[in-house]
C-alpha cells in the first residue's frame, strides 16, 4: 500500500512539472485580424521574404556605443549570412505552407527599397495594393502571402558587454483585390549576445522557424 501511494505521489509530481512546462511556454506569434476565410487553398503568390534596417536602441548612450562599435566590425559578414538564411526559410516556410493547405504556391520577388518600413504590407499604401494585384493577376493568383523581418536589439548590458536581441516578422495575406484577409506578427525568445557574436545572430533564424509555422498553422483556423 505504502509503495502504491509513492507511486501515485511520483507520477503527480511529475504531471505537475508538465504541466508547469507547458505553461510557461511563450506564445511566440500573434493574430492580428480576424481570418475572413476558412479555406486557403487558393493558388498563392509567396513573395521573397524581406529583411528592414537593424532597429538599433541609443540609450544609455555609452553601453549602446560599446555594443554598436562590434557590431558594426562583423556587419558585412552578417549582411552576407543574413541573406543566405533568408533564402532558406523561405524555401522552407513555402513547403510548410503548401503542405498545411494543400494549395498550389509560386514565387515572386518584390522590389524593396534599399531602405524601408517593415509595415510595408501590414499597413500598406495604394501603391503597394496596387502592386499586389497585379502580382495577383500576373499569376493567376487568389493570395498572395508576404513575410517582413526585422532583426531589433531591445537592451544593452552594462558597458555594452551583450545586447538583448529579437528576431520580429509581421505577416500578411492579401486576397486578388489587394485586401489584407488576415496579419500578425511573429517573433524568436530574447537571446543575450555579445556583439560579435556573428553566429549567435545569424541562430535566431533557425529560432524563427518554429513561431513562423506556428503562425502560417493558425491563418486558417
Amino acid at each position: 500500500m505504502v509503495r502504491k501511494n509513492i507511486v501515485i505521489l511520483c507520477m503527480a509530481a511529475v504531471l505537475v512539472i508538465i504541466l508547469s512546462s507547458c505553461r510557461s511556454i511563450p506564445r511566440l506569434f500573434t493574430l492580428d485580424d480576424t481570418v475572413v476565410t476558412s479555406s486557403l487553398s487558393g493558388k498563392t503568390v509567396f513573395l521573397d521574404i524581406g529583411m528592414a534596417e537593424w532597429r538599433r536602441i541609443r540609450i544609455p548612450l555609452v553601453d549602446t556605443a560599446i555594443f554598436y562599435r562590434g557590431l558594426n566590425e562583423i556587419i558585412d559578414e552578417y549582411n552576407v549570412l543574413q541573406a543566405e538564411r533568408i533564402g532558406l526559410l523561405h524555401e522552407q516556410l513555402m513547403d510548410y505552407y503548401k503542405n498545411i493547405y494543400s494549395t498550389e504556391m509560386v514565387n515572386d520577388s518584390f522590389s524593396f527599397a534599399e531602405e524601408f518600413d517593415i509595415d510595408i504590407f501590414y499597413e500598406p499604401d495604394d501603391e503597394t495594393i496596387r502592386l499586389i494585384t497585379e502580382i495577383c493577376a500576373k499569376h493567376d493568383a487568389e493570395y498572395v502571402f508576404t513575410i517582413v523581418g526585422q532583426m531589433r536589439t531591445i537592451g544593452v548590458t552594462a558597458w555594452g558587454r551583450g545586447g538583448q536581441q529579437i528576431l520580429f516578422f509581421r505577416v500578411v495575406l492579401f486576397d486578388r483585390s489587394g485586401s489584407v484577409i488576415t496579419r500578425g506578427h511573429a517573433f524568436t525568445n530574447t537571446k543575450t549576445l555579445r556583439s560579435r557574436d556573428l553566429y549567435g545572430f545569424i541562430s535566431l533564424f533557425d529560432d524563427a522557424a518554429d513561431a513562423l509555422k506556428s503562425l502560417i498553422s493558425a491563418l486558417g483556423s
